[in-house]
């Protein structure tokens, strides 16, 4: 009987746990959905501008950035990554990137996106692009990437 109860019991925290993180998992805000979409503008400007120290705050201390076989993890890393050189107040080669779509999950959301690289130095000025793929979470700093996969479409 005793058995049976604390059976009973674990088997309902379960229930109880899997059933928050799915409500947990398909609610957003319109204020997180706002949130979200300036990550991916911070992400860009800062990126494009060669400002290390804005690129990494949009990801979390231990987020990483993967393009291929190359993984970048932590803010350190990160901010070395997107330091090209001085900070640009008008770049010209800019990530536009489009078609942004957030979906509620357990972690917080998940976000996949293209991306257009634009070179006005260059004719045709589109000179690449490809597809992130993002693992998003909420902090105590706000909405942060966790893990940003960039997968390259190459031209044909």
């Amino acid at each position: 009987m005793k058995k049976s109860i604390l059976t009973s019991a674990i088997l309902a925290v379960i229930i109880a746990s899997t059933g928050a993180r799915i409500a947990r998992a398909q609610s957003l805000s319109g204020t997180d959905y706002a949130e979200i979409n300036m990550l991916y503008s911070r992400y860009a400007y800062a990126f494009d501008s060669s400002d290390g120290a804005m690129f990494a705050s949009v990801f979390t201390d231990d987020g990483e950035f993967v393009s291929g076989a190359l993984t970048t993890k932590g803010r350190s890393a990160l901010t070395a990554m997107a330091s090209r050189g001085p900070k640009k107040e008008r770049p010209k080669i800019f990530h536009v990137t489009v078609n942004v779509l957030i979906t509620p999950s357990p972690e917080g959301a998940k976000g996949s996106a293209y991306v257009m690289l634009v070179d006005l130095a260059k004719n045709p000025v589109i000179s690449g692009g490809g597809v992130y793929n993002d693992i998003i979470v909420k902090t105590t700093e706000g909405w942060r990437f966790k893990k940003r996969s960039y997968f390259v479409e190459a031209p044909q």
